[in-house]
């Protein structure tokens, strides 16, 4: 069965989290991962490399953590190694930084509306109710059709019993503000 219904406009999602949706948890998962990584190799390659290292591993994840955020950093590596892993890290980094930066305008540049729903089933998953007349053929239409979906608006339904009623405005502006 084919159904028309009006409902209201959607409304615009706000949403705080929206600069972390950008990129899905696994990468996100992904990034802090070689932060780690990074960050416990650059402190490897520091004891290994450099006799009485001061670098720790506090200050190895500083310093990857600063350069992920293109921060400076003043304990920087002692040795060749450590400067090359930090210089490697970095040009990644920009790259990242272009890759989100990119992400963050086509994402934010349209906004997000919330579901309409395009189905009797998808209008109680929302909370939608309905507004019918009984005296007209719609009705029957509703009251004989064999969804469940359909079954359970038409229990929740607003039914005018007024043949005179039709769609007036005060109706129109409920469903266009309401759930209706």
């Amino acid at each position: 069965m084919e159904t028309h219904f009006m409902t209201r406009y959607p409304r615009v999602v706000t949403d705080m989290l929206l600069l972390f949706k950008i990129f899905r948890w696994q990468v996100w998962l992904v990034i802090f991962g070689t932060l780690i990584f990074i960050s416990t190799c650059l402190w490897a390659i520091e004891n290994w490399k450099v006799e009485n290292s001061s670098f720790d591993p506090y200050k190895a994840f500083a310093t990857i953590f600063k350069a992920f955020l293109f921060q400076g950093f003043e304990d920087t590596p002692g040795s060749t190694p450590g400067r090359l892993l930090v210089g490697v890290f970095l040009t990644s980094m920009v790259v990242k930084g272009y890759l989100y930066s990119g992400s963050l305008t086509a994402f934010l540049s349209a906004p997000r509306f919330e579901k309409v729903p395009k189905s009797a089933e998808e209008m109680l998953e929302l909370g939608y109710t309905m507004w019918i007349q009984e005296v007209f053929g719609p009705y029957i239409i509703v009251k004989n059709s064999q969804s469940i979906y359909v079954q359970k608006l038409l229990e929740t339904a607003e039914v005018s019993l007024d043949e005179s009623q039709v769609l007036t405005s005060e109706i129109i502006q409920r469903a266009l503000t309401e759930n209706l």
